[in-house]
């Protein structure tokens, strides 16, 4: 539904971002920034913001296949991707801490489908396989 990173398939524009969550200062803002947000605050806002968010880091292979899988079963721009160490979230270190506190689970991606957290890549393909992931995500 929104997305914090650079838009591109799967993704929305800035217009569609809260305005906290938008890239930015107010992204800073909202992960812990100069302006007094807190990541936890962000990660609230972002996961409550959207039906699907997916915590990522650019480069990691995990996290492009839980995108993909992701893509596929909605629409283009149908879930927030926030790209951890993109630039757009300047303390994306901070916010992948809290998400290792509140998940326990030390590797990207962190996946919430109606405001609970699933799991990472691995979870997301077995509900796929199991035919599953569709009645998660209501599609």
């Amino acid at each position: 539904m929104q997305a914090v990173g650079q838009t591109r398939p799967g993704r929305l524009g800035d217009a569609d971002r809260p305005p906290t969550a938008a890239a930015g200062a107010g992204a800073g803002a909202a992960a812990g920034g100069s302006a007094g947000g807190s990541p936890a605050a962000f990660i609230d806002q972002t996961i409550r913001g959207t039906r699907v968010a997916a915590f990522t880091k650019v480069l990691c292979p995990s996290c492009r296949k839980a995108k993909e899988i992701l893509g596929s079963r909605l629409p283009a721009g149908g879930y927030a991707a926030v790209d951890l160490d993109s630039g757009t979230v300047p303390n994306g270190d901070a916010v992948k801490e809290e998400l290792e506190r509140r998940t326990g689970k030390h590797t990207v991606p962190y996946i919430f489908i109606n405001g609970q957290f699933l799991g990472g890549a691995d979870e997301l393909e077995a509900l796929e396989s199991s035919g599953q992931l569709a009645a998660r995500l209501g599609a």
